[in-house]
C-alpha cells in the first residue's frame, strides 16, 4: 500500500487590544479599534481499538498511559474523552483519545465492583482452577477475576502518529502483548524502535507472523471465529493463548493466575527476552514458565476443538487443516527442545523490516525468493557455496548411512550373542542347566569372553561381551504395569566394532498396552490370548562412525525416537505352495498385523569431524489410525460370508453341498466298498445355473488290491459330453542300496468303475488292474512327499477315512473351491476352532475370492488391414504390434509393451532390410529384444553366393553376431561395452537355398512369420505366435485337434491377469475389428493391501532443518498433508539470518500438488500468487501477481523462455 504523508501547521494569533469610555483613550487617529474572533484550537482524534483476550475478557477496566520522559503517565479526563473504559461481551473496546501522539501504553485489568465484575472465558483445556466456591472451572466458563483474582492486568503497547490530525489504531491486549511491552520498558527508552522489536521477537518466538498488536487472537469458544480468511493467524493466536493458559494453571493452583504471569514475564525480562524451552531445563521447584508447557497445552486444546469441529457440519472442511496443525505442533515441541541454547533457553529474533511502498516490499520478497532459490540451485554459480558445504555434506550422511548399513552384518559377535543366549534359555527351559550369570565363553563360536545374567523371576537380563575389537553390553529389563494389561521393556546399551559404535541411552524403553491381563505364568506357559492395542516407543540413540583409513571425515548421528504405535489388522495374499503350473491356488490369504505410528517424532542432529552440522526434527501424524479399515484385496482376497451351505445326514454317508443360494448343488454319496481299511468311494452329481460350469458327476475311490493302495478318479461334463479319468498308486523301487525311491504311477484312462481287480470302461469293457501300463510321474524320497504328488489330491491316510465327514474334514483341509456364476472361484474357510462338521446338523461356510472373472478386462483393436493389433488390459499393460511392409524381403515388426501410465515395459523388434540386386544383393536381419534393465538382440546377414561361376544366385550364405545394444546410427555393442566390428566378429550361420527356407529360424516364427506367409503376415498372427501354451493333460491315444493357448499380462494392485483360447473360434480377429475378452486372475500380487487410490492412510508431517548454508544460517519448516494416494499440499516455510545481523526474513511457499497451484506469502502482507495463463499462446503469458495487502504491485509474465517481474512503476527484472 502506497504511504502518503502530508503536513498540518497550527498557529495561534493572539491580538490584544483594549478599549476604553472617553475619547481620551482613542488612538491618535480617532478610529475605534479592530476586533477579531478568537482562532479554535484544532484538537486530534485517535481511535484506539482492539480485543483483549486470555481468552476473552468481558467487562475488563482499560487505562491508558502515555510516556513523558520515560515514565508512564495515566491519561487525564481530557484526554480519555467520553469514551467507554469497559470491554464489551467479546472482549472488544473502542477509545477515543485526544490530543495525544506518541508512545501509548493500554492496560486491561479486573474490576473491583463485585456487582460488574470482569469475566474471562476459561481456555485452558485442562480446566482453570476453581471458583470461590470450590467448583471446578471448566473449559469454555467463566472465570470471575474480580473475585478470584482482582489483581490481574495486561497491557500492550501502541504508536500514535504525530503527523495527522486524525488516526485510526489497534492495540490487541494479550498476555504476549503484555511481555513484548515488559521486554520493551525494560530495555530504557521507549521508542517505536524498542517497541517494534520486543513485538517482533515475541511473535517470531510464538510462531505467529506480522506487528504483534495488530494481530488478533481468535476465540476458542466461537470456532467460527478461528478460521477467517482475513486473519490468518486468528487459530495460532487463540491456541497459544490456550497453552499460556494451560501452563499458568499447570502447576501450583495456590498462586493467583496475576502473580504467575507476573513470574513468567519477570523471568523472561531477566533473560533478555528468552524463554526457557522445557521446564526440564530448570532444577528448582518453583513455578516455571516454558514454551513446552505452553505448545503441550495448545496441542490439548487443539485436540478439544478437533473433536467441535468434527461434529460441526459448517465447519468440518477445515479438518484436515487441524490435523496438520497438531502435527505441528508436536514437531514444533521438539524443535524447541532442540534450538534451546546452553543455558536451555531460546530466544526470538527480531524481523527485518522493508522501509517504503508496496513495490519495494514486494521487491524484497521478490530477493528473498530469488536467494533462497540461488542457495539450493547447485547448477548456479550462486550455489556454489551450497554445493561445497550442503551437496557435500549430504554425500557424507549418504556415505555413512551406506556405511552402516554394511557394517551390520559384520557385527558377528552380536549374532553370536544372540544364538547364545537363545541356546541357554533353550537349556534353563528343559532343566539342563541351573543358576543366573553364565560364562560365554562356553557358547560363543567365534573367539569371545564375556557373561550373560538373568533372573527369570525378576525378567532381567544383562550380558557383556568382547571379540577381538567388537564389544558389546546390554541391559534389558520387563516391567508389569497397570495390572498385568501393560508391559514395559526398559533398554541400554552398546555394540561397537572398528567402523561404528551405536549406543542406546539409559531411560530408552517400549511399552506395549494390551486389551486384557497377562499373568506371569500365562506368558511362562505361552498361553498369551491377549491382543495388542497400542505401544509406545522412546529410543535415544547415538550412532558414530569411527575414523578409518577410507574414513577421514566420520559422521555421527545423535537423536531420540518417540512414538506412539497401533496395530492395524490387514489381509496379505501369502505364496503357500509351488506347482509346476503356479496359479492363484498356491496362495493363501493370510491376516497380519502391522505396527503403524500414530504420531512418530525424530530428533537430533548430523556432525561431522569437520564441523559440519545439520540438525533435524520430523514429525508424522497418521490421522484416525484407530478407526481406519484397509481396503479389501483387489480380486483376490475379496470375502463372501455364507457362500455355502452344507446338510449331512444322520448316517454320515450323504452330504449335500449348496453353493450361493443354490446356484450350483452337489450331492456326495460315501459308500464303503469293503471291509479292509482303504476301500471306499465318493460319488457325486452337481448340477448348476451357471452357463458353461461343469454340470455331471464325478467319483473319486480308494482301493486295495494284492497290497497295494490305488487311487482312482473320473468325471462326466454333460456340458460338452467330456469324458476323463485316471488311476494312480505309489511304489518304492529299489534301484540299489543307495537310491530306493517311492514313484507315482499312473495311467490315463476314464474307467467308470472298479470291482475285485478289474476297471470297467466307458463302453463296459473290462481290464485287469494289473494289466494296465502305468507311467511314472514322479520320484520322491519320502513317502509322504509321494502321496502329495498323487493327482488324487487326498492327504489323510485312506484307511482313517470312514465317514463323508472324514473325507471332508480332509477336503476342506486342502484347496477346496466354489463358483460364483458372475465372481470367479472361492476358497471355502474351514477353522476346526470354529467350524465342524457333524451328520445331521447344517453348517454355513464363508469364503474368499481365490481366481475373480474379470468380465472384458482385455480388449484387443485390430486396425485396418490388419497391420495393427493392440491389446490393452484394463488398469494394467498395453501391447502394440505393428507391421510394415515394402515387399517380401523388406519388413519391420514392432511388438512393445507399456505400462497403464506409459511406461516402458518390454520390446521386441524384427527388421529386414535387403540392399543390391543379383550377387550384390544383402538381406540383413535384426532381432533386439528389450526390457527394463536387460537387452539382447541377434544382427544375420545373407549374402549371395555363385557356386558355379554362372552369375546367377545359388544360395545365401549367413553371417551373425550377439550384441547388447545399439545406437541411432546402426553401431552395436556387446554386454562389455565394446564396439562390435562387424566384419571381424561374426560367426558363420549357415548356408541357405533362398531367404524363403531362412525364414522358418526361430527368429521369424516368434513374430508368426515363416516362409509360407513372409508376404501376407499380419500383426494378428504375430500377437498368436506370442501366447502361451496351456499344456492340458493328454490323453494316450488321442492327438489334440487344437492347442489351447493363453494372454497374460500383469495389473498393479492386483497381480498377473490371464485370457484363455480353449477353441479356435476364441482367436477370430478380423481386420477393423475390436473384441472384448474376459480374464481371471492367476497369481496375486503378494503383500499387504493397506492402501489403495479410494481408501488411503490420511498423513502428514512436519520437518525442521537447521542449517549453516555459506554465509546464511537457515530454518526450513516443510509440512504436507496427504489429500489423495499420491497427492497432497505442502507449505515451506523459509527463514534465515541476514549476513553479520541478528535480524530474520522469512517467507511461506504452499503448494498443492493436485491443483498444481503456488503461492507465497510472508510477514510484510505480502502476497505472490501463480496461476494458469488464460492463453497460453500469447505472446506475453501473465503467470501470476504480487499483491501487498489489497495494492497490485507487480505481474509476473512470460516472455518467449524469459520469466519477468513487471513492477507497476514500470520496472522489469527477471525472476
Amino acid at each position: 500500500m502506497e504511504f502518503k504523508k502530508s503536513l498540518l501547521a497550527l498557529s495561534i494569533v493572539a491580538v490584544l487590544s483594549g478599549c476604553g469610555g472617553s475619547s481620551d483613550d482613542k488612538p491618535v487617529d480617532g478610529k475605534d479599534p479592530i476586533v477579531t474572533d478568537p482562532v479554535t484550537p484544532v484538537v486530534s482524534e485517535a481511535l484506539v481499538q482492539g480485543v483483549a483476550s486470555k481468552g476473552t475478557l468481558k467487562n475488563a477496566q482499560l487505562t491508558f498511559f502515555k510516556y513523558v520522559e520515560g515514565e508512564a503517565v495515566e491519561l487525564t479526563a481530557n484526554e480519555l474523552g467520553e469514551s467507554s473504559l469497559v470491554t464489551d461481551e467479546n472482549g472488544q473496546y473502542q477509545v477515543t483519545l485526544n490530543d495525544v501522539k506518541g508512545i501509548v501504553k493500554v492496560q486491561v485489568s479486573a474490576s473491583s465492583d463485585a456487582e460488574s465484575p470482569t469475566l474471562m472465558v476459561c481456555d485452558a483445556p485442562k480446566g482453570c482452577g476453581v471458583d470461590d466456591t470450590d467448583t471446578v472451572v471448566k473449559f469454555g466458563d467463566d472465570v470471575n477475576l474480580t473475585l478470584q483474582d482482582s489483581e490481574f492486568s495486561l497491557t500492550s503497547i501502541l504508536s500514535i502518529s504525530s503527523e495527522n490530525t486524525n488516526t485510526q489504531d489497534t492495540a490487541n491486549i494479550t498476555p504476549l502483548t503484555h511481555m513484548a511491552t515488559a521486554l520493551a520498558e525494560s530495555r530504557g527508552s521507549v521508542s517505536e524502535q524498542a517497541i517494534a522489536d520486543a513485538q517482533s521477537e515475541i511473535a517470531n518466538t510464538f510462531g505467529l507472523v506480522g506487528a504483534l498488536n495488530l494481530l488478533t487472537p481468535g476465540a476458542l469458544e466461537a470456532p467460527s471465529s478461528l478460521f477467517d480468511s482475513n486473519n490468518s493467524n486468528a487459530m495460532r493466536y487463540a491456541l497459544i493463548n490456550a497453552g499460556i493458559a494451560n501452563s499458568l494453571y499447570l502447576e501450583e493452583p495456590e498462586l493467583a493466575l496475576s502473580t504467575k504471569l507476573s513470574s513468567a514475564v519477570a523471568d523472561m525480562v531477566a533473560a533478555n527476552g528468552a524463554f526457557l524451552a522445557s521446564s526440564k531445563s530448570d532444577d528448582d521447584d518453583d513455578f516455571e514458565f516454558s514454551l513446552e508447557d505452553v505448545l503441550t497445552g495448545s496441542e490439548q486444546a487443539l485436540a478439544q476443538l478437533i473433536e467441535v469441529i468434527a461434529n460441526d457440519p459448517a465447519l468440518i472442511e477445515h479438518l484436515d487443516d487441524l490435523e496438520q496443525a497438531a502435527t505441528n505442533l508436536a514437531n514444533e515441541i521438539q524443535v524447541k527442545i532442540t534450538q534451546a541454547g546452553d543455558d536451555g533457553r531460546i530466544k526470538g529474533k527480531v524481523s527485518d523490516e522493508t522501509q517504503g511502498d508496496a513495490i519495494a516490499k514486494a521487491s524484497a520478497m521478490v530477493n528473498d525468493i530469488r536467494l533462497f532459490a540461488n542457495l539450493f540451485d547447485v547448477t548456479n554459480s550462486s550455489g556454489a557455496d551450497f554445493e561445497s558445504q550442503g551437496e557435500q555434506f549430504v554425500s557424507l550422511v549418504e556415505a555413512a548411512g551406506d556405511m552402516v548399513a554394511e557394517q551390520a552384518d559384520s557385527f558377528a559377535l552380536l549374532s553370536d550373542v544372540i544364538e547364545a543366549v537363545t541356546e541357554i534359555h533353550q537349556q534353563l527351559e528343559n532343566g539342563e542347566v541351573t543358576g543366573t550369570v553364565f560364562d560365554l565363553a562356553d557358547y560363543l563360536t567365534t573367539a569371545g569372553t564375556g557373561r550373560v545374567t538373568i533372573d527369570e523371576e525378576n525378567l532381567i537380563f544383562s550380558v557383556t561381551a568382547q571379540s577381538g575389537e567388537e564389544k558389546l553390553s546390554l541391559d534389558v529389563a520387563i516391567n508389569a504395569l497397570t495390572e498385568n494389561t501393560q508391559y514395559q521393556l526398559l533398554l541400554s546399551g552398546m555394540a561397537e566394532n572398528a567402523a561404528v559404535e551405536f549406543t542406546i541411552a539409559e531411560g530408552s524403553h517400549a511399552t506395549l498396552t494390551l486389551d486384557s491381563a497377562v499373568t506371569r505364568a500365562q506368558i511362562e506357559s505361552g498361553e498369551v490370548n491377549a491382543e495388542p492395542t497400542k505401544g509406545e516407543l522412546k529410543l535415544n540413540v547415538a550412532l558414530a562412525q569411527k575414523v578409518t583409513t577410507t574414513v577421514t571425515n566420520p559422521v555421527s548421528f545423535t537423536g531420540a525416537l518417540t512414538a506412539e504405535l497401533l496395530p492395524l489388522q490387514v489381509y496379505s495374499a501369502e505364496y503357500s505352495h509351488g506347482s509346476w503350473n503356479q496359479s492363484a491356488w498356491d496362495y493363501t490369504l493370510e491376516q497380519d498385523m502391522l505396527v503403524l505410528p500414530k504420531m512418530a517424532s525424530l530428533s537430533g542432529e548430523f556432525s561431522s569431524l569437520e564441523g559440519e552440522l545439520v540438525k533435524a526434527t520430523a514429525t508424522v501424524n497418521i490421522k484416525d489410525l484407530e478407526s481406519y479399515i484397509p481396503p479389501e484385496l483387489k480380486g483376490f482376497g475379496e470375502m463372501y460370508e455364507g457362500i455355502a451351505e452344507i446338510t449331512i445326514n444322520e448316517a454320515n454317508t450323504a452330504l449335500n453341498l449348496s453353493v450361493n443360494d443354490d446356484e450350483t448343488v452337489t450331492a456326495y454319496t460315501f459308500v464303503k466298498t469293503a471291509p479292509d481299511a482303504g476301500n471306499w468311494k465318493v460319488f457325486a452329481n452337481r448340477t448348476t445355473d451357471i452357463e458353461g460350469y461343469f454340470q455331471g458327476s464325478f467319483t473319486r475311490e480308494a482301493f486295495t488290491y494284492q497290497g497295494v493302495q490305488f487311487y482312482l478318479y473320473n468325471y462326466y461334463n454333460e456340458v460338452n459330453d467330456d469324458y476323463y479319468g485316471y488311476v494312480e498308486f505309489i511304489e518304492q523301487v529299489e534301484f540299489d542300496e543307495y537310491y530306493q525311491p517311492f514313484v507315482v504311477k499312473r495311467h490315463y484312462q476314464y474307467f467308470k468303475e472298479y470291482n475285485d481287480g478289474v476297471l470297467i470302461t466307458e463302453d463296459g469293457s473290462s481290464i485287469a488292474v494289473l494289466d494296465i501300463m502305468f507311467n511314472n510321474y514322479g520320484e520322491y524320497h519320502d513317502y509322504d512327499d509321494a502321496l502329495n504328488g498323487l493327482n488324487i489330491g487326498i492327504r489323510t491316510p485312506v484307511e482313517q477315512i470312514s465317514t463323508i465327514t472324514d473325507y471332508f474334514d480332509d477336503a476342506f483341509a486342502n484347496d477346496f473351491s466354489v463358483v460364483v456364476g458372475d465372481k470367479g472361484s472361492y476358497r471355502l474357510i474351514f477353522d476346526d476352532n470354529d467350524t465342524s462338521l457333524v451328520a445331521g446338523l447344517n453348517t454355513e461356510l464363508n469364503g474368499y475370492l481365490v481366481s475373480p472373472n474379470l468380465e472384458d478386462m482385455l480388449t484387443i483393436t485390430v486396425s485396418d488391414e490388419a497391420a495393427t493389433l493392440q491389446a490393452s488390459v484394463q488398469d494394467g499393460e498395453v501391447q502394440t504390434i505393428n507391421v510394415a511392409r515394402s515387399s517380401e524381403t523388406n519388413f519391420s515388426v514392432d511388438n512393445v509393451t507399456v505400462s497403464k501410465n506409459g511406461d516402458f515395459v518390454q520390446s521386441e523388434t524384427l527388421t529386414v532390410k535387403t540392399q543390391g540386386e543379383g550377387l550384390a544383393q544383402t538381406i540383413t536381419v535384426e532381432f533386439f529384444d528389450r526390457y527394463l534393465d536387460d537387452s539382447w538382440g541377434r544382427y544375420e546377414k545373407l549374402t549371395a553366393i555363385d557356386s558355379n561361376d554362372d552369375q546367377i544366385t545359388d544360395s545365401f550364405n549367413c553371417v551373425n553376431f550377439d550384441f547388447y545394444s545399439k545406437t541411432v546410427d546402426g553401431l552395436y555393442y556387446d554386454y562389455d561395452g565394446n564396439l562390435i566390428d562387424i566384419n571381424e566378429q561374426s560367426g558363420n550361420c549357415g548356408n541357405f537355398a533362398n531367404f524363403t527356407e531362412f525364414a522358418y529360424s526361430w527368429q521369424f516364427s516368434r513374430f508368426g512369420i515363416n516362409g509360407e506367409n513372409l508376404a501376407s503376415f499380419t500383426a494378428v498372427d504375430t500377437f498368436k505366435s506370442r501366447l502361451y501354451s496351456i499344456n492340458p493333460p493328454s490323453i494316450p491315444g488321442e492327438e489334440p485337434t487344437f492347442e489351447p493357448v493363453y494372454y497374460r499380462s500383469f495389473v498393479s494392485g492386483l497381480g498377473e491377469v490371464r485370457a484363455d483360447f480353449t477353441q479356435p473360434e476364441h482367436m477370430q480377429w478380423s481386420a477393423d475389428g475390436t473384441y472384448k475378452i474376459d480374464m481371471y486372475l492367476t497369481q496375486p500380487e503378494l503383500g499387504t493391501n493397506v492402501e489403495n487410490e479410494e481408501t488411503f492412510l490420511d498423513v502428514n508431517a512436519a520437518l525442521n532443518v537447521q542449517v549453516k548454508v555459506g554465509e546464511y544460517n537457515l530454518e526450513l519448516n516443510l509440512t504436507g498433508e496427504r489429500t489423495e494416494l499420491e497427492q497432497g499440499k505442502l507449505a515451506l516455510d523459509v527463514k534465515y539470518l541476514l549476513p553479520e545481523s541478528d535480524k530474520q526474513r522469512s517467507f511461506i511457499v504452499s503448494y498443492d500438488t493436485k491443483l498444481e497451484t503456488l503461492s507465497a506469502t510472508n510477514a510484510e502482507n505480502v502476497k505472490l500468487v501463480l496461476a494458469e495463463p488464460a492463453d497460453e499462446d500469447a505472446e506475453q503469458q501473465v503467470l501470476g501477481t504480487i499483491m501487498v495487502g489489497d495494492e497490485k504491485a507487480a505481474e509476473i509474465v512470460k516472455r518467449d523462455s524469459l520469466v519477468l517481474i513487471v513492477y507497476e512503476n514500470g520496472i522489469v527484472e527477471t525472476l
